[in-house]
């Protein structure tokens, strides 16, 4: 997506195929980016207007709940690795 210096950015993808994107604007500052989430079919979409941080605060602690991640995340036990040469 570029229309008019307007871009997604992925910054993060699930083992379930989800795609996590900042959607950046001409003239924005990094933390007034919504953060896109795309399900694996790549037809729905979700939006927050918050920055990463407050997001996997809002979602990990179950303030937030997203109607594309899995439904059992958050796992009681948090994992975060490295990406993977593709």
């Amino acid at each position: 997506m570029d229309a008019g210096g307007t871009r997604l950015v992925c910054w993060a993808t699930t083992d379930n195929g989800e795609y996590l994107y900042w959607l950046v604007q001409p003239g924005d500052t990094p933390g007034s980016r919504p953060i896109l989430i795309n399900d694996e079919s790549g037809e729905d979409w979700e939006r927050y207007d918050m920055t990463v941080t407050q997001f996997f605060t809002a979602v990990l602690s179950g303030e937030a709940r997203s109607q594309i991640l899995r439904d059992k995340f958050p796992l009681e036990q948090h994992q975060f690795r490295p990406a993977r040469e593709m």
